[in-house]
């Protein structure tokens, strides 16, 4: 075939127009293909942060159960004179992680933390007492119930919070 020599100026703009659709369908299709690779992006980014923020949750909540048990153990270990090594108190745990990543958690992480120093005021009280008398001493067990409930309830509501916490993200 012969090249045809476009004849007039009419002629160009009749090609002109024509490429126009092919011009705009490849910006949409460069425009489409960048808007979703961000999206996925953005997507996976905020499931990732979404999964850490969880991660981090359950180690909030595991560390206010093994506050309980840590303190238990502190009561043994000067009650029963085991020779247990307790490590650090997990409330500190809990305070830090609450710090981090949960604010709206202070206010249940300062009442468990407030609940277990008096738990362990009242046991280092009376540990005092029983290496004086031999014998753990009254004032215990009649502020045991109390002191010790107020540290369940505390952890309780923590964790009800938690549990609120991670329903909403």
């Amino acid at each position: 075939m012969d090249n045809v020599p476009i004849k007039d100026s009419h002629d160009m703009f009749q090609i002109l127009i024509s490429l126009i659709p092919v011009i705009a369908g490849g910006f949409v299709a460069i425009i489409g293909a960048l808007s979703g690779s961000l999206l996925t992006y953005f997507l996976n980014l905020k499931s990732k942060q979404i999964e850490i923020k969880r991660e981090k949750l359950e180690k909030l909540v595991i560390a206010a159960n093994r506050t309980e048990k840590w303190l238990d153990d502190y009561k043994n270990t000067k009650f029963l004179q085991n020779n247990l090594d307790l490590g650090l108190n997990p409330i500190e745990e809990v305070r830090y992680l609450s710090a981090l990543y949960f604010r709206q958690l202070n206010s249940e992480v300062v009442k468990l933390s407030k609940a277990s120093n008096k738990y362990i005021s009242l046991i280092a009280e009376c540990h005092v007492d029983q290496l004086k008398t031999g014998s753990i001493p009254n004032t215990f067990l009649e502020k045991f119930g109390t002191v010790y409930g107020d540290v369940v309830e505390a952890n309780s509501n923590l964790l009800k919070k938690a549990s609120e916490i991670a329903t909403n993200m």
